[in-house]
């Protein structure tokens, strides 16, 4: 039974920001991909995956306000856009919001994810965390 476009629309931003945490953070990667079944984004292969994460780590490591790198995987036409939207600290630590543009298999979507500078490598924190950030 196929998933309505709504609910698979829904679990892509969810699935996205898994993988490109998964990514940046291996140990949260363990079990993305039940996540992405059933959402456009499971259509991404070893290679989406890597140009996806190699155009999230640029934009992070970009100090530029705004700061964008447009990833495409010419074998599959899968396609995305990561933009730096802000940057801010965050219980002392150094963090970027990203959103990521994409369009998997026909689909287009959008996700927002914030991610911050721990110990050398960037991590997620979630929305109700970022209450206590404050700009640079």
């Amino acid at each position: 039974m196929q998933k309505p476009a709504r609910a698979i629309a829904l679990a892509v931003p969810t699935a996205l920001s898994a993988l490109v945490l998964g990514f940046l953070e291996p140990v949260a990667a363990q079990n993305w991909t039940s996540m992405l079944k059933n959402t456009p984004a499971e259509h991404l292969n070893e290679d989406d995956v890597r140009l996806l994460r190699e155009a999230a780590r640029k934009v992070l490591d970009d100090p530029q306000a705004g700061a964008s790198e447009n990833w495409i995987n010419s074998t599959t036409q899968n396609r995305g856009q990561v933009t730096a939207t802000k940057s801010f600290r965050w219980q002392d630590h150094p963090c970027r919001s990203l959103q990521l543009d994409y369009e998997l298999g026909g689909h287009k979507g959008r996700t927002p994810i914030s991610l911050c500078r721990v110990e050398g490598r960037w991590r997620a924190i979630s929305p109700s965390e970022i209450g206590d950030a404050r700009s640079p």
